[in-house]
């Protein structure tokens, strides 16, 4: 056909409305009419490119017209303006606030008021979606199709429950599994084979068993091999009742949680630690070891490594775990109801006990901080081992010492002047204004050791602020001071002895009636009386690891909380 053959053609009127009986195909007629818009577009008029512009919306009006004939009414919908929409539904959060606890990552969440209307008109969608993969590819949790993953720099995610359906095994059969984020779901039996396919794109994976009658289908061998042993983009892992662990060869993690795991191997955890040396995150919960014969792999210093979290479960089980040599002081770590090992028993030091500046010490447990890092251990119901405490982290350069012992029955007082004397660098301390006569019978010079010199001993030598706690939302009621001489007296010997309390504070509720003047008896001593509205602006200074909640299992840390 010639070029003048083109232009008899195209110049042909055309009648839409009557059956085609041209020999040249629309397609073709298309391919001209780009061929031709390619190469004389730049030449034409602004009038003109506005005619073809009108043209060019019509015909593809037409052609969208004859296509949604063929759909279903609702179908019938601009495939455009449906993908525009849906774009607009946000992640929805299917834990409900992590009723699992099982998310160690950022979980965008939904705000009903601000979606409900448009998540129920997607609802009535679901049987349309399912029919048009290219629109929308996961009406569980609502992700976008591909394209629109692309542009929001997100990928497919996936979740399962029980055995899945005809439409989500063949999602999950499909090889490669062309899925980013995959939650599975189980109550009975884990659906094995469908994990088998290679998973280039999976970058976070949950595994969680609903109940304790599971059946897990992991078993030695080949078949404990998810995947196909090819995950390298996998980050985040979350494994729950899961015995024994795959046999993958895991690399590369950011994020990893084992919860209910009864059989854990020690050596094919350490061989993950060490194919990842940027993990952040490790919590164990509710999980229990097997044997292992104490080799240490070869792996670099984690020091990314900076949330380490043991939940219910016994210390003698995890001092592999605290001897890593790859540990790092920079990991902060945090033990919630973790029976500790028992009295006499050898415990390696924690790294991050071991530059402690800050100390706090509570009935249920302790709070000790680095610059860095820290470690807590929280135990409801126990008396404080405070033999433990020792153990455990350094006294040596402590600054800031909290002694919180509220209504504890223990004889703590003998133990207070143990902490006292082991403190040498110590400047702040705060305590409870019950325990006030105990603290000025220990620090004065007066009842202080001799070492045969002209003067005597004085603990905590560099102490120059005490903090006294009246009243606080934990201990509302209020502890009376001691009498003004004997306060005066301590304040006095203090500063006789050449190591004298600057900076005396009253911290309590805002209710408290004001204090009496205390020019009277605390001469030369900066004294304040702090009424806290908000008990948050009263609290131990924390770094930002520890300041910071970061998932279920790390919320913020407070030195007061509950």
């Amino acid at each position: 056909m010639t070029m003048t053959s083109h232009y008899s053609v195209w110049n042909e009127r055309v009648d839409f409305n009557k059956p085609p009986n041209s020999t040249v195909s629309l397609t073709d007629l298309v391919q001209l009419l780009l061929t031709r818009l390619g190469s004389e577009t730049m030449f034409l008029t602004p009038s003109k490119l506005e005619d073809l512009e009108s043209l060019s919306l019509c015909i593809l009006t037409d052609v969208r017209s004859a296509l949604n004939l063929s759909r279903p009414l609702i179908h019938r919908l601009p495939v455009e303006i449906l993908r525009e929409i849906l774009s607009y539904v946000p992640y929805r959060d299917d834990d409900r606030g992590c009723d699992d606890f099982l998310t160690l990552w950022d979980s965008p969440s939904v705000q009903v008021s601000d979606c409900v209307h448009l998540m129920s008109v997607c609802r009535l969608w679901r049987n349309i979606v399912s029919d048009c993969a290219s629109l929308w590819n996961n009406v569980r949790n609502f992700t976008p199709c591909g394209s629109l993953c692309a542009v929001r720099r997100s990928s497919p995610s996936f979740h399962i429950f029980e055995r899945p359906g005809d439409e989500d095994a063949e999602t999950l059969l499909h090889n490669p599994l062309n899925v980013g984020d995959l939650r599975v779901v189980y109550r009975y039996t884990l659906p094995l084979d469908y994990l088998k396919a290679p998973a280039p794109l999976l970058h976070t994976l949950v595994v969680f068993a609903t109940s304790t009658e599971a059946r897990q289908a992991c078993v030695d061998g080949a078949s404990n091999v998810l995947f196909d042993g090819h995950t390298p983009s996998l980050r985040r892992l979350a494994l729950h009742s899961l015995n024994p662990l795959p046999q993958n060869n895991f690399a590369n993690l950011t994020h990893v949680l084992l919860k209910k795991i009864t059989q854990l191997d020690p050596a094919r955890l350490l061989n993950w630690l060490a194919a990842s040396p940027h993990i952040s995150d490790l919590v164990f919960v509710e999980t229990f070891c097997s044997a292992w014969d104490g080799t240490y792999p070869d792996m670099p210093p984690l020091k990314f490594l900076r949330r380490l979290v043991l939940a219910d479960c016994l210390e003698e089980q995890f001092i592999w775990v605290i001897a890593l040599p790859a540990l790092t002081p920079r990991t902060a770590i945090r033990l919630d109801n973790v029976k500790l090992v028992p009295r006499g028993s050898a415990v390696p030091p924690y790294p991050a006990g071991r530059d402690i500046v800050r100390l706090a010490l509570r009935t249920d447990g302790m709070m000790a901080l680095s610059s860095t890092s820290g470690l807590l251990h929280q135990k409801k119901g126990e008396q404080p081992w405070f033999d433990g405490v020792h153990s455990r982290i350094s006294l040596s350069a402590i600054t800031e010492f909290w002694w919180l012992f509220g209504y504890s029955r223990a004889n703590t007082a003998s133990h207070l002047r143990q902490f006292l004397t082991s403190m040498p660098a110590l400047e702040t301390l705060i305590i409870l204004g019950r325990d006030l006569p105990h603290v000025m019978a220990i620090l004065s010079p007066t009842t202080a050791q001799y070492t045969g010199g002209p003067s005597p001993t004085v603990p905590c030598p560099h102490l120059t602020t005490l903090r006294v706690i009246i009243s606080s939302p934990i201990w509302p009621h209020r502890y009376e001071l001691p009498t003004s001489s004997g306060l005066a007296r301590f304040i006095a010997a203090r500063a006789e002895s050449g190591h004298p309390i600057e900076h005396l504070v009253l911290e309590s509720l805002p209710y408290e009636d004001d204090p009496p003047d205390p020019a009277k008896f605390v001469d030369g001593v900066v004294f304040e009386w702090k009424k806290h509205v908000e008990w948050a602006s009263f609290e131990m200074t924390l770094p930002d690891v520890c300041a910071r909640s970061a998932h279920p299992y790390w919320p913020a840390w407070s030195v007061f909380a509950e």
